[in-house]
């Protein structure tokens, strides 16, 4: 697939949207990348994850790591994709949000598994980075070995720097500002509520 094709599965899911929306990072944005909408769909989602699978095949990968709650359905298909294209087993670990609820953890012991492990993390949007961050801390306390880093889609003009291998299914930026520059508030346009 294309980049093209892969943004149309995107638009075919109602995942790609239009209006006046808050970020996660509490930047504004007048496109939304509503990638829950996506995961309604597990063929289309199977589809993008054994891209990110198939770009990884030759990196050794031992676990996936994502973070929860979106990015569970990722680790899972990219492991699994994995699993079928080396032929030996890949381990599936998400981590949660814990504390002021921007680090990242592991529960039930789940870290346990990622000790001595290359570990691909993987996530679905990318931003600003904030949680690929954080969600490395996690693996390396856990004693996992990050090697690369796997997104769906870039919507950043820049990717956060990364001094491990970073692939990205969809690299298209929108604009988005800070709430003190956003045109949209300016115009008094209001939010669109995503419930």
């Amino acid at each position: 697939m294309n980049e093209t094709e892969r943004i149309k599965l995107f638009e075919e899911a109602t995942a790609l949207l239009s209006g006046h929306f808050l970020l996660a990072s509490g930047l504004h944005a007048d496109k939304y990348v509503a990638k829950r909408r996506l995961y309604v769909y597990p063929l289309k989602v199977k589809r993008l994850c054994q891209e990110i699978a198939e770009y990884f095949k030759d990196s050794n990968v031992e676990a996936v790591v994502s973070p929860a709650v979106g990015g569970v359905a990722l680790s899972q298909w990219v492991a699994f994709s994995l699993a079928e294209l080396t032929g030996r087993e890949v381990l599936a670990v998400f981590a949660e949000k814990v504390g002021d609820k921007k680090e990242f953890g592991f529960s039930e012991g789940c870290g346990d598994f990622l000790a001595d492990k290359r570990t691909l993390i993987v996530d679905d949007v990318l931003t600003t980075g904030g949680s690929i961050d954080a969600v490395r801390k996690a693996v390396t306390e856990a004693r996992g070995v990050v090697i690369a880093v796997g997104i769906l889609w870039l919507r950043a003009k820049e990717k956060a720097e990364m001094d491990v291998p970073f692939f990205s299914l969809i690299v298209k930026a929108f604009p988005a500002w800070k709430p003190g520059e956003c045109p949209l508030c300016v115009q008094n346009i209001p939010f669109n509520q995503l419930k």
